[in-house]
């Protein structure tokens, strides 16, 4: 049988790198035996694994050094492809120190990404695909309103009192009028790092009608399966961000507004416009993403057995 060999490392500097790989794998894994690939994952502490694997095996590493040097060695030793899996917002240095001619193809999570990939590095398009993050999901928006408190659901990537009290005071600047601001909306604050890998259901306790995706610029791939989750919820999002990939999710899918994380002024507006639109009763507490079901993991690990597909075929 195919085989999809992820290179899991257990350490990394970056703790959200490590779990937004967790998490875009890990529903790979799920649904991969209906399309006739099965997966192993190894740490690579223990590569012994996959001494007794077919030929037909593909390795998966994501952009983390320690995961990449493993994956080269075992392609030497064995034979097998590999795919590097981009999910993570990286410097030109970084490029610059992959060896990128000895990876068989390249994984990125979004059009646009894909795009500037293709753009700083010159490589063929035929050696990359986008593969979106995805979601889990049974229903849409499980959660009833049942009482008029308007719920105000923050998600940062980092418990940072800095970037939290910029928020508040960012509330702080709704016009004059809106007293004890922060106690009618009923703030709450999540920490991304904080949200394993079980899926979507995690988020099942964040009530709607609004949450807002907090990204300060520091590794954008935790935020975007974020986001991915709010779609997959139906939850209308105001996105506080200065990631472009975030952006076009939240505005092409219609979930939500943007804003930059530097102007205070504008999130206040935002707040101070949607609190205007609940207390009018004219907020709709679900939203219509245009491509819904297509962010679902089924169809997303479609597309990335279709890269394993290929990487199978290139090298025969």
């Amino acid at each position: 049988m195919k085989t999809a060999i992820f290179i899991n490392p257990k350490f990394h500097k970056n703790i959200c790198t490590l779990i937004a790989w967790r998490n875009r794998f890990s529903r790979w894994v799920k649904h991969m035996p209906k399309y006739g690939f099965s997966s192993l994952v190894i740490e690579p502490e223990n590569k012994n694994k996959i001494d007794k694997l077919s030929s037909h095996s593909v390795i998966v590493v994501p952009p983390i050094e320690s995961a990449i040097e493993i994956a080269l060695r075992l392609k030497r030793e064995k034979g097998f492809p590999v795919v590097i899996d981009l999910f993570e917002n990286f410097s030109d240095t970084f490029f610059k120190k992959l060896f990128l001619n000895t990876f068989d193809f390249f994984i990125l999570p979004t059009t646009r990404a894909r795009e500037e990939f293709l753009k700083l590095t010159g490589m063929k398009p035929c050696q990359t695909q986008f593969v979106y993050d995805s979601f889990e999901l049974e229903k849409a928006n499980p959660d009833t309103i049942s009482d008029h408190t308007f719920h105000f659901s923050i998600i940062s990537q980092y418990n940072s009192k800095e970037k939290m009290d910029f928020i508040l005071r960012a509330l702080e600047n709704v016009s004059s009028g809106k007293s004890d601001l922060r106690e009618r909306l009923n703030i709450s604050f999540y920490f991304a790092c904080e949200i394993d890998s079980k899926g979507v259901e995690e988020f099942y306790h964040i009530r709607p009608p609004l949450v807002i995706i907090n990204d300060f610029g520091v590794g954008e791939a935790l935020m975007r399966q974020c986001t991915l989750v709010a779609l997959g919820l139906k939850v209308p999002t105001l996105a506080i961000t200065n990631s472009d990939n975030i952006r076009d999710i939240v505005i092409f899918e219609r979930i939500g507004s943007v804003v930059s994380t530097d102007d205070a002024e504008s999130i206040a507006e935002a707040v101070e416009y949607i609190l205007m639109l609940w207390e009018s009763k004219r907020f709709a507490t679900v939203v219509e993403p245009r491509r819904w079901g297509y962010f679902s993991s089924m169809v997303q690990t479609g597309f990335f057995v279709s890269v394993l597909e290929r990487a199978l075929s290139n090298r025969s």
